[in-house]
């Protein structure tokens, strides 16, 4: 029974006390990253890789504007946490807004990918995703804690 007490101070400690700046920047990094991928799938010179089936459930999503919705979208996530980790911005809103965007965005696109490689005879390589999804979870579970404190969080 100690053993539950002692996890569950711990989780909490990690949860309310910790920073997340590693979390949060890694999440910056990876919606960067999923951006710039996103632009270049859809390039006409990458033609082939456009037609990955998870790739085109994902475009479907937002029929009118293809994959390139999802590129801005997780473009402008990733830019606006970076900029309030390397401009120390602390704003509730602020990050309640951008852990809100990556919570959205990340199981999304987590879910849309599982759905593909389900249907699609691929290699299942969704699984970065969800451990990305989860620490959005993570950023955005505290975030939530913290608007409820009153609180800006790191």
């Amino acid at each position: 029974m100690d053993y539950i007490k002692l996890a569950w101070s711990n989780f909490r400690f990690i949860i309310v006390n910790s920073d997340l700046l590693a979390t949060k920047m890694s999440l910056a990094w990876a919606s960067i990253t999923w951006a710039i991928w996103a632009i270049i799938v859809s390039s006409p010179a990458h033609a082939s890789f456009g037609s990955l089936y998870s790739f085109t459930r994902l475009a479907e999503v937002f029929p009118t504007a293809n994959i390139w919705a999802w590129a801005g979208l997780f473009g402008l996530h990733g830019v606006s946490v970076l900029l309030c980790l390397l401009l120390r911005l602390r704003d509730k809103m602020i990050d309640m807004a951008t852990s809100t965007l990556g919570v959205i965005l990340w199981s999304c696109s987590a879910f849309i990918i599982l759905i593909s490689t389900l249907n699609d005879n691929t290699l299942p390589f969704g699984s970065a995703h969800w451990i990305i999804a989860t620490m959005a979870w993570w950023v955005f579970i505290r975030d939530i804690l913290m608007f409820i404190k009153h609180k800006p969080s790191i």
